[in-house]
């Protein structure tokens, strides 16, 4: 049970003279939550609470360690506003942390009939039938009753009569408020699901088989459970593959995207479906529909288009007009290289083939860097034999061959045999340099710069070589540094990068918005290739708006289109191509799959596999779910979190939902990587 801050320890707050005016504002606001708290400001006041307990723990006044702790439960708690965020929740304090047990007793027991609540709203949550979940929240709706009666009655109470304790408003206040949460969740239960299908492929091109898109809309207060979708073939068609499909949701205010394939017989084929779902009201209900598609009868004459897309090459710097969807960072790097009255130094970081190197090829082969001096060096060029000699000579190097390109006639330093070219050497050719450049600045552009780090895990080059660096960037005018690598910064950082990384800008190179993803798909072959806006949407729902796989559709699209005579792409291209595009993709997989963690791999494995091929976001609680069915214990929320860094899984709602963005990835683990195979693998890992 909770205590309240009494006159002793009031005099010991006040004692401490520069802190007067600060504690009895803090009392003030303690004194507020015994008396004037309610639904509107309990928020507020719980924060203000929490402030002033955290000056009282600094004071070390007694309890106030044990109570800032629960204060700052009963916050968390109060911020919920979900069923999801309910069901997350687990009581963080017990006896032992309390010190002195009698005093927070009916406090804690409280907190853990709370706890006890929340794990059924996590059964709820993982229950499949509509009728088993409504039974869920009904029992749940009962144990927040009677934990609102005993709250009322029976705690904070001494000798059976009311005591003003600062907890029992407040957790009151809660039991309302969850139960107001829980209420919302069942009555939205008990409504019904309202269905809306569309067919969204209206028309058709002149071809032997067609993708149908058939998107099913839930505008409904209820979810739709067991769904079925039939599509019945007549005379105007011929179906391809299945025409039945099932599905286990279409949550209440979502939807879901189907395709079928057909083979049109006729110039209006006419498609008819039948769809089967269960909801609040009753289970089995029907639903019939149709709409008629229409042949386009416009014809072009075919040109064959030129492949401008790259399955895997950076693109160079003169080649701009198929350098797309990259114009903020360019801008960004430009204003951040060229802007500054003192030396710069930026991190350009991201997952493989997410577009750095060519990033840089555009500002090495262009003007976006003038008056100043672009110089770039790729370490994985350089990697073989390199030591600390080697790699100073590569910088002279390298700027000699830059400025001379600029038009400024340098010679590189010629090394002596039988003698290492030194720091000494390097330093008086960049005094040489600094005295031809006059006002401009050269811009170092180390490509792989994480090879520096193994080379001197290796042994071939000195760890000395970071503090040489910062020197330069710190003392040396003249130089801007820009640094590109590997999405694994904060490893980097924390080893021997860390001399220097402090001083850096760091920026991270992730997927591209819709407009530039669209751009980067249509544009390189305007005029040639068109897209239906179907197939648009369809790359980049496999893509997840990265520019690698981006190219790698379009790349093999494009072949496929030239072989087939055809200006138009349509989802059926797209399909039919997927085949080429997962086996040239397969290194790019398996290079994301073997950096993976063991737990990290067994969370990809469950996003995939229950996510589905439509990517279907999951909460921690199904993943929660899966690894108890399969016995697993570890820190799956770090681990999650460390796979949303590297752009591998996408969170929304909050952070409380996780999928696989890329459909490429996901397809790939669904085939390669089910989730048994990948827990025997662990498991025979760790023997």
């Amino acid at each position: 049970m909770m205590g309240q801050v009494n006159d002793l320890e009031m005099m010991q707050l006040i004692s401490h003279r520069a802190t007067v005016k600060v504690v009895h504002d803090n009392f003030k606001v303690i004194a507020t939550l015994l008396s004037g708290i309610d639904e509107t400001n309990v928020v507020a006041t719980l924060t203000d609470t929490v402030n002033v307990l955290t000056e009282c723990q600094k004071m070390k006044i007694r309890y106030a360690e044990p109570t800032l702790r629960i204060y700052e439960e009963f916050l968390e708690l109060h911020q919920m506003r979900t069923v999801e965020e309910i069901a997350q929740y687990g009581h963080k304090i017990t006896f032992e942390d309390a010190g002195d047990p009698g005093r927070f007793k009916d406090t804690i027991e409280v907190l853990q009939r709370l706890s006890s609540i929340a794990d059924a709203l996590g059964t709820y949550l993982r229950r499949g039938g509509l009728g088993d979940r409504l039974a869920s929240l009904l029992e749940v709706i009962t144990d927040i009753e009677r934990l609102q009666t005993d709250i009322n009655h029976v705690y904070f109470r001494i000798d059976g009569h009311r005591t003003r304790f600062p907890d029992y408003p407040v957790l009151n206040l809660l039991t309302v408020h969850w139960r107001s949460i829980v209420t919302d969740e069942l009555r939205r239960l008990r409504g019904h699901a309202e269905l809306r299908p569309e067919v969204k492929t209206k028309t058709f091109q002149s071809e032997d088989q067609v993708v149908v898109l058939l998107e099913i809309q839930n505008v409904g207060r209820s979810p739709a459970d067991n769904i079925t979708i039939e599509l019945h073939q007549d005379d105007s068609f011929e179906l391809i593959g299945t025409g039945s499909m099932e599905f286990e949701i279409v949550p209440s205010q979502g939807s879901i995207t189907v395709e079928f394939t057909i083979s049109p017989r006729t110039v209006t084929p006419y498609l008819s479906f039948d769809l089967t779902y269960d909801d609040a009201e009753s289970k089995s209900k029907k639903l019939a529909f149709g709409d008629r598609l229409e042949k386009n009868t416009h014809v072009r004459e075919f040109i064959t288009t030129p492949n401008p897309y790259h399955a895997g090459t950076a693109l160079a710097g003169k080649n701009k007009s198929v350098f797309y969807g990259r114009e903020q960072e360019l801008r960004y790097l430009q204003q951040s290289l060229i802007s500054y009255p003192t030396n710069v130094v930026v991190v350009l970081y991201g997952q493989r083939r997410s577009g750095k190197t060519s990033l840089l090829y555009q500002l090495a082969e262009t003007d976006i860097l003038k008056p100043h001096i672009p110089i770039y060096i790729d370490m994985q060029n350089i990697s073989l034999g390199l030591t600390t000699s080697e790699f100073l000579y590569r910088i002279a190097y390298a700027i000699s061959k830059g400025m001379n390109s600029a038009g400024i006639n340098t010679m590189v330093p010629e090394r002596e045999q039988q003698r290492d070219f030194t720091i000494l050497d390097l330093d008086r050719y960049l005094d040489h340099v600094g005295s031809l450049i006059e006002q401009r600045a050269i811009v170092l552009m180390i490509d792989e710069f994480e090879i520096i780090e193994s080379k001197v895990s290796d042994g071939s080059i000195e760890p000395e070589i970071f503090h040489y660096l910062r020197s330069l960037m710190q003392h040396r005018s003249g130089i801007n540094f820009l640094f590109a690598g590997v999405d694994s910064i904060q490893q980097l950082t924390r080893d021997y990068w860390s001399v220097f990384f402090n001083i850096a800008h760091l920026r991270k190179l992730s997927s591209l918005d819709e407009q530039a993803s669209i751009r980067l798909i249509t544009e390189p072959v305007q005029g040639y290739l068109e897209f239906d806006p179907f197939a648009v949407e369809k790359i980049r729902r496999l893509t997840g708006d990265q520019p690698y796989f981006i190219q790698l559709i379009c790349y093999h699209l494009v072949f496929h289109c030239n072989e087939t005579r055809k200006n138009y792409a349509t989802i059926n291209d797209i399909n039919t191509v997927l085949k080429s595009v997962m086996l040239t993709g397969a290194s790019h997989f398996r290079y994301a799959w073997d950096i993976a963690t063991s737990e990290e791999r067994v969370l990809l494995a469950i996003l995939a596999q229950k996510g589905g091929s439509e990517g279907k976001s999951l909460s921690l609680i199904d993943i929660q779910q899966e690894n108890q069915r399969f016995g697993l214990s570890y820190d799956y929320q770090n681990a999650l979190q460390r796979l949303i860094d590297r752009d591998l899984v996408q969170s929304s709602a909050g952070g409380t939902k996780f999928n696989l963005p890329v459909g490429l990835i996901r397809e790939w683990i669904r085939q390669e990587k089910p989730i048994k195979r990948v827990i025997l693998e662990q498991k025979s890992l760790a023997v």
